[in-house]
């Protein structure tokens, strides 16, 4: 028998440190997140999983979540949710709808103001709006699976090296990079992607325990109630590899095959399936999916693609059993799994049987009464382990490395300064030329005229100074709401004293060097002007930094120097 059963030792968890703060000032208590990706709800599949996970977890700890995706589900109420366009092609992955690029994501990302923007999995749209997003927040993108296997599966295998390419050059676009596993960071590091952290893998303890009552999902999903019931769940995709599972099904022995899910293989697999012992039970959620893994013998996962395996969290923590094809994502997960059998890629399907008549004929472990996942599990030190806490603790993680994010945006105080000194060029620039161009069209030794011309001046100098200092200089402090509107009132009361004393110290020295008869008007009136003008700059940036955009409430700031 083609089977392989993996020895077990304790490895402590990790404790994930928290992720230091920028020098720019405090960071805030509740972020503003911005989830782009291109599978959401209604679709069901792991990436779905983990986001609706994560997107209550945030909600939950009071953090504000907005999502942009292809789909929207309208039973998720208070979540705002932004539709992107999509094409389907009936040719590529049965139909399915593919995310476009286009207006939607800059629309809702200005509307929304977020603090940060997590791009899952990036492909076409994802792909366009980390790049664009970069340009003004805080980004991380997260990598789930690759995308370029699946294009082998269908016949575009030829397009895969021009994925990879994107990948790498899109991935760099992020403050963060993250990967699901330590597979999956392996697969970006094979691409030349390095700094990659983890973002921590969860279960849903309250739903999946080895306690629940399924007799009667076990009644609905099997019709003979004395055979065993084999379980599947996930998409129905070429790539996961259920065709494998035939031989249980078609076969002899004692089995009924359940498949839960639905995806662009379907239509096909009922064809492969047709007179078999098999039932399509489609998407479940919530409690009916926790009751179908309740009324299972034992847990199948054909894959050998996938970076994680979800699912296969949630059949530890019911339980079960679990046959599952060799691969690295399955070797990580099931470490921590008393009672599975690891069957060869390629094998043929009666090495999948024999796994599954070995795993029910072997005395089930102590720890799986106590819920299916041992308290010290054998998991490597990359990942947050399923039991404890759960989805709670893989989102504080998470949020962890959005703070850094953020904080990699903050600059540093040199850097700030820099920053307002090329702003304080550029309105150098305005400041002399308006004021030139009412000096040169009407020269004076006039002190009032000279401080008309000043004020002019330095009205369009204020105007540019705002543009530039509140979307770069102090990008990160910038205010929304009515707060954004008292941060606007004391930038014009800043702009108010930086005027006075523009004007005070021009008057005073144009009275002082008109008595100079032999200098001429306009090199008098430059030379006051420079003076206030360093002067002004001076108290200006005073105000800004400590009171004005004070550093009590970080913002995302725009990518630069």
């Amino acid at each position: 028998m083609a089977t392989e059963r993996i020895p077990t030792s304790p490895v402590a968890p990790r404790t994930r440190p928290l992720a230091s703060i920028g020098a720019g000032g405090a960071m805030p208590a509740h972020l503003r997140v911005v989830i782009v990706t291109e599978s959401w709800r209604p679709n069901v599949d792991g990436v779905v999983t983990r986001l609706d996970n994560t997107v209550r977890e945030l909600r939950r700890a009071g953090h504000d979540v907005a999502v942009i995706a292809p789909s929207t589900d309208p039973s998720l109420p208070g979540l705002p949710q932004h539709r992107t366009p999509t094409l389907s092609l009936r040719f590529l992955y049965g139909g399915m709808p593919w995310a476009l690029p286009g207006p939607a994501v800059s629309r809702a990302l200005s509307q929304f103001r977020p603090d940060v923007v997590h791009v899952v999995n990036p492909v076409l749209m994802g792909s366009v709006a980390l790049r664009r997003a970069s340009h003004r927040y805080p980004t991380v993108v997260s990598y789930h699976t690759d995308v370029s296997v699946y294009a082998s599966l269908y016949h575009l295998g030829w397009i895969r090296p021009a994925l990879h390419a994107l990948m790498r050059r899109i991935y760099r676009h992020a403050d963060m990079r993250l990967a699901t596993s330590e597979v999956g960071r392996a697969q970006l590091a094979s691409l030349g992607i390095t700094d990659v952290g983890l973002w921590g893998r969860g279960v849903d303890r309250e739903l999946f325990h080895p306690g629940r009552d399924g007799s009667a999902a076990r009644a609905r999903l099997c019709p003979e109630p004395q055979r065993r019931l084999v379980l599947y769940v996930g998409r129905l995709a070429r790539e996961k590899g259920c065709d494998r599972l035939l031989p249980l099904a078609a076969g002899p022995g004692p089995y009924h095959v359940v498949l839960v899910g639905e995806g662009p293989d379907r239509g096909r697999l009922e064809e492969v399936f047709g007179g078999s012992r098999v039932t399509f039970a489609g998407v479940l959620r919530g409690e009916e999916l926790a009751e179908a893994y309740a009324a299972a013998d034992v847990f199948v996962f054909p894959s050998d693609t996938d970076t994680l395996g979800l699912v296969l969290l949630e059949a530890m923590a019911t339980g079960l059993p679990i046959v599952a094809t060799d691969s690295p994502a399955a070797r990580m997960v099931l470490a921590a799994c008393p009672d599975r059998a690891l069957v060869p890629a390629g094998a043929p399907g009666e090495a999948l049987v024999a796994a599954v008549e070995d795993v029910l004929a072997h005395p089930r472990q102590p720890s799986e009464a106590m819920g299916g996942v041992p308290e010290v599990p054998d998991l490597p030190a990359d990942a947050a382990p399923p039991s404890g806490g759960g989805w709670a603790v893989a989102t504080a993680g998470l949020v962890d490395d959005y703070r850094l994010a953020i904080s990699r945006r903050q600059p540093r105080p040199q850097s700030r300064f820099g920053r307002f000194l090329a702003v304080g060029l550029s309105n150098a620039v305005v400041d002399l030329g308006v004021f030139n161009f009412f000096v040169f069209v009407h020269p004076t030794r006039s002190a009032g005229l000279n401080v008309a011309y000043n004020t002019m001046a330095v009205l369009a100098a204020i105007a540019n100074s705002y543009f530039w200092n509140s979307r770069w200089t102090f990008a990160d402090r910038v205010e929304r709401d009515e707060k954004r509107w008292r941060q606007r009132a004391l930038f014009l009361g800043q702009g108010g004293i930086n005027l006075g004393v523009s004007d005070a110290t021009i008057l005073g020295l144009a009275l002082l060097l008109r008595t100079l008869h032999g200098l001429p008007a306009t090199l008098m009136s430059n030379l006051s002007k420079v003076v206030a003008m360093l002067t002004a700059s001076a108290v200006s940036y005073m105000l800004m930094h400590f009171v004005v955009f004070r550093s009590d409430r970080q913002r995302p700031h725009p990518r630069g120097a």
